[in-house]
Parts: C-alpha cells; structure tokens; sequence
C-alpha cells in the first residue's frame, strides 16, 4: 500500500471528521456522504505515490446514493490512475456492483482481496507489456 504524503494527509484531515483515519488505508466512515467520499477519493488520487485507489463503498448504508457515487466514480477518472470499486454484501449488493460496471466503467468486486488481486495481475501485465513489447 501505499504511503500517503504529508499534504495528503493534511488535506484529508481538514475535510474529513475527527475520527476519520487519514492514513492509508483511509476511512471515512460508516455515514459518509457522497460529498465526502468525492473529497477522500480526489485527494487520494492527485498524491502522486498513489498509483491506484480500491473505494469500498458500504451500499446498506443509509448515506450510500448510487446516482452520486456513480458520479463520484465517473469524475475520478480524469487522474487517470485504476480505480476498482468494493461492495460487500448479498443480492442488494450486487445489483449495485452491476450498476457501477455498467453506468461507471469501473471494475467492482465484492471483496477487498479480489479487488487488489485484480490489481496485481494489472501491473503484472503492465510490467511484461513494458519489457516485452517493441515500441
């Protein structure tokens, strides 16, 4: 994982509640509204020694608006960094997984590991494209 910088880390506090964890892994908590998890999302991804985020998203939660976390999700995508989406749960959850593939463009999976599983094999193949392929 990552270590998240200095002014990363002040930033988060400064937008985040008090009993938030700023370090990574980061949580924003249980309540967070969309506003904040666009905050925590954006701020991880501009540190530059972040070279991928995994957003787990608690979707039985009453602050869990899909519309919003779709937008959240679509908007990242300027940084240009991978972004994988974790939604722990039973069939409510998985409807919404199917929902961010479709709508977002962004992978989910129902478990952190499978999600930074799949995020090994990406810089697997990056590294073997990188030494491997002619430009």
């Amino acid at each position: 994982m990552a270590t998240l910088s200095r002014k990363t880390r002040e930033r988060l506090k400064a937008e985040l509640p008090p009993a938030a964890s700023i370090s990574n892994p980061v949580d924003i908590l249980g309540d967070a509204p969309p506003e904040r998890y666009e905050a925590a999302v954006n701020i991880v991804l501009e540190d530059e020694g972040v070279d991928a985020v995994v957003v787990i998203g608690i979707m039985q939660s009453p602050a869990f608006i899909p519309g919003k976390v779709l937008k959240v999700l679509k908007d990242a995508k300027v940084f240009g960094k991978p972004l994988v989406f974790v939604g722990p749960g039973g069939s409510y959850s998985d409807r919404h997984l199917k929902m961010i593939e479709e709508e977002a463009k962004v992978p989910s999976f129902k478990t952190p590991e499978d999600a930074v599983r799949a995020l090994k094999y990406l810089v697997r193949w990056s590294e073997v494209r990188r030494k491997h392929c002619v430009r």
